[in-house]
């Protein structure tokens, strides 16, 4: 059921993402205006219209805002369980090709870690992630992490979970580490991805206090024209993809509620 539910979640956003969702319709609209219908100069316009104002204006900030700004970050003073880090950061199957440790735009929830473990040198670390793609299954995530944690002389107490391919694979196949403790656990992961985070944990049982980074959007009031048409392309697919991850977490009943709060 856990595979099947994962697999139909790729295929779906596969299909919905915005870059898919335009192009369909531009072929769409040129088959209508080729059949000599209006309906295709309208659908024309419309796709038009919407990537000239992607292009000078990130609509994206919209949706990633309120959850970025949902959970501020716990103090570094909060007596804590241990730290638990998110995949995510890295470029596992580039890195595997090249024999390198790959990152990508959430590389800050590993570098996060560094100064994190400065405050708590003794706080055991639970890194979690396998790999995104559903057709590279075989490859980890977490390896890419160990390796570079290894290479930066990190020398402290960390468990490496590598088969996680989702936040609700995260928080269950880490009850091994479970144990009881009256003290919370840091749930390092994307500012924009912390709400569903600590929906999941929650629902499992677990009790954490966020520590969000990797901000991707500006401060509500504070937005302003950015003329990269693909990067406001890119803000706008993972605020909306986080939206229907909320959604569908909280109708498969996997989150502790539909946008949790701190």
């Amino acid at each position: 059921m856990e595979s099947l539910l994962y697999y139909a979640a790729k295929l779906f956003w596969f299909l919905m993402r915005p870059e898919q969702l335009c192009l369909v319709l531009l072929i769409l609209a040129w088959w209508l205006i080729r059949a000599g219908r209006r309906l295709g100069q309208y659908l024309l316009a419309g796709v038009i219209l919407f990537f000239a104002l992607l292009s000078v204006w990130p609509v994206g900030d919209y949706l990633l805002q309120p959850l970025e700004d949902r959970f501020q970050r716990a103090s570094l003073t909060t007596d804590i369980a241990g730290i638990i880090v998110l995949g995510g950061g890295e470029e596992a199957e580039l890195s595997k090709a090249r024999g390198t440790e790959e990152f990508n735009w959430a590389a800050e929830r590993y570098m996060a870690l560094l100064p994190l473990l400065q405050s708590y040198p003794q706080a055991k670390v639970l890194v979690s992630g396998a790999s995104g793609n559903p057709l590279a299954q075989h490859i980890s995530g977490a390896i890419v992490a160990e390796r570079w944690l290894r290479d930066a002389g990190v020398k402290a107490d960390i468990v490496f979970e590598h088969k996680a391919r989702n936040t609700w694979e995260n928080a269950s196949n880490l009850q091994p580490w479970h144990y009881q403790d009256p003290r919370p656990w840091l749930l390092v992961t994307s500012a924009f991805h912390m709400p569903r985070a600590v929906g999941v944990f929650r629902k499992q049982g677990w009790h954490v206090v966020a520590y969000p980074v990797d901000y991707r959007s500006f401060p509500p009031g504070q937005s302003h024209i950015n003329t990269n048409l693909s990067e406001n392309l890119f803000t706008l697919s993972v605020g909306l993809r986080e939206w229907v991850g909320l959604l569908a977490y909280h109708l498969t009943g996997r989150t502790s509620s539909w946008l949790p709060a701190p």
